[in-house]
């Protein structure tokens, strides 16, 4: 019986430690994201554009640049989709939305903080996702606050870039679309490509998944009316390619979010990607990555990782009174067993003697 009671308080002993260790763990890494300053290229400021356009190669340079779809961090496959990218020579990046998997301070803290330990040595422009904003706690003027303006153009190497962040919410549809307008209208004809970015996909015509953007088809006759080159897309975790009149239309959305088989599309693009693009004066030539699920053991921990650092980290820390008590509470329940144990006489069962 005596052995039995040892290896039950060996086993108490250890779960109890274990929970301890989890704890601390959580609380270390929560403190480690919510100190972690945002990456200084990270954002649509001014100063960020400025530092890009500054080494501005002319209209016959040749430069690069990446777009990254739905990235959801906190999700599986993302280091590895970003772990490849970042190693590609290229002048900037662009995030299509949906960096995180729902808004929260906490989580944008989590994935800047984990950018930042990746290395982010060249600009990353933010298209905002419906997974950004929220129409209360993070609307678009607060997005603005915190990365930059959310509709915004600059040009490079003779090329316009029109990024279309309001339009992840609906009721910011008319401002997007006349700003997209002025744009194209007065710096479009000048420029010897013309790219726009944007997260919800543009209805560019038949098995191309675009019934979520607002006013879609205006959107589509714009670029159309003014020649719009490319333009990308999230939103939906696929890669797709769909070409209407001179421009062509991308799906990108998928640099670590789920793959899911949404809409029906079936299985052809479902994985995760990375899209790399050179642009010179032969023209523009792009190249694709395709990334395999990441192994189960490692996607569990990654997830493991985000769980501690925002979910349980943020728990403890919000209610560290309620915590306290209960491992407190805890401590004295092995106290008083372990001296309860170490108190029978040897050879004791604990039943009463006749």
């Amino acid at each position: 019986m005596k052995r039995l009671l040892s290896l039950r308080f060996g086993l108490l002993l250890l779960l109890l430690g274990a929970a301890w260790a989890v704890q601390l763990t959580a609380l270390r890494l929560n403190g480690v994201v919510r100190q972690a300053p945002a990456p200084m290229r990270l954002g649509n400021r001014p100063e960020t554009v400025s530092t890009l356009t500054a080494g501005d190669p002319g209209r016959e340079g040749v430069f690069s640049f990446v777009v990254l779809g739905d990235i959801n961090t906190g999700q599986t496959d993302f280091e590895e989709v970003y772990g490849q990218m970042r190693r590609e020579p290229a002048a900037f990046q662009v995030l299509l939305g949906d960096l995180v998997p729902r808004t929260g301070e906490l989580n944008r803290r989590y994935f800047a903080a984990r950018l930042a330990a990746m290395g982010l040595e060249r600009p990353a422009f933010v298209v905002a996702g419906n997974h950004d904003l929220d129409h209360v706690k993070f609307p678009v003027p607060d997005f603005e606050a915190e990365y930059g303006p959310a509709d915004f153009s600059f040009t490079y190497g003779g090329c316009l870039f029109v990024i279309l962040g309001r339009l992840a919410d609906p009721a910011q549809t008319g401002d997007s679309l006349a700003f997209l307008e002025k744009t194209l209208r007065e710096q479009g004809a000048a420029a010897r490509w013309r790219f726009v970015f944007l997260h919800y996909p543009p209805p560019a015509g038949p098995g191309y998944p675009g019934d979520y953007l607002k006013d879609g088809a205006k959107f589509v006759d714009c670029l159309e009316r003014y020649h719009a080159d490319y333009v990308f897309s999230g939103h939906v975790h696929r890669f797709m390619v769909f070409r209407r009149g001179v421009t062509r239309y991308e799906l990108v959305g998928n640099a670590g979010a789920r793959l899911r088989n949404e809409d029906g599309l079936g299985d052809d693009g479902r994985f995760h990607h990375g899209v790399k693009l050179t642009v010179s004066s032969q023209g523009v030539c792009e190249f694709v990555w395709q990334f395999p699920p990441a192994p189960w053991w490692r996607a569990a921990g990654r997830e493991m990782h985000a769980w501690l650092a925002r979910s349980a980290g943020e728990t403890l820390r919000t209610h560290r009174a309620a915590a306290a008590g209960v491992n407190v509470g805890l401590a004295l329940v092995l106290l008083v067993w372990g001296w309860r144990f170490g108190s029978r006489p040897a050879g004791s069962s604990g039943g009463v003697s006749s």
